[in-house]
């Protein structure tokens, strides 16, 4: 009995949720973020990023659309590998002008669902930026790009005596 009211109040909430403008009002409601991606947008994607690094085949979209949670997958409309920090702009302010939902993507082992595109949108990879920029073994520091992973990290820092744990 107390479960199924709570179950109740859990379902009404969420869909008051959805269903309500945002706090910064209507520019960033979810109904202002449902929009179609049309063959301009994907266009303009490709003029920034170049062809090879913009993707809607389904496979791809499907690898992007759930990560290491028991979410369902939810698909972006389109997947951008972001090679700089240039394209990541220039991509963010495109989906920022025109407000279309930006997920940013890593690995793909959150446990949140995080990447789970809801309203469908841009999933910008960002797993070609993997150079490790500096190394300051004196301060236990190092400055990387979003793609570098610990393993490739750890076997870089391994000659400084330094380690990255998790």
């Amino acid at each position: 009995m107390f479960l199924s009211k709570y179950f109740r109040f859990f379902v009404y909430q969420t869909v008051r949720t959805l269903n309500r403008e945002s706090s910064l009002g209507k520019r960033y409601s979810t109904a202002a973020v449902q929009k179609k991606i049309d063959t301009s947008f994907v266009g303009a994607l490709k003029s920034i990023v170049g062809d090879t690094n913009v993707s809607t085949a389904d496979a791809v979209r499907e690898q992007h659309g759930h990560d290491e949670s028991h979410h369902d997958v939810a698909m972006p409309d389109v997947v951008v590998f972001a090679e700089s920090v240039d394209h990541v702009s220039k991509v963010s302010k495109l989906c920022n002008d025109t407000k279309v939902p930006l997920i940013p993507f890593g690995s793909g082992t959150g446990l949140e669902g995080g990447v789970n595109a809801l309203q469908g949108g841009v999933c910008l990879d960002v797993s070609k930026m993997d150079q490790i920029v500096q190394v300051n073994a004196e301060d236990f520091d190092c400055t990387v790009q979003p793609g570098v992973m610990r393993l490739g990290l750890n076997s870089y820092l391994r000659d400084t005596g330094l380690w990255f744990p998790i």
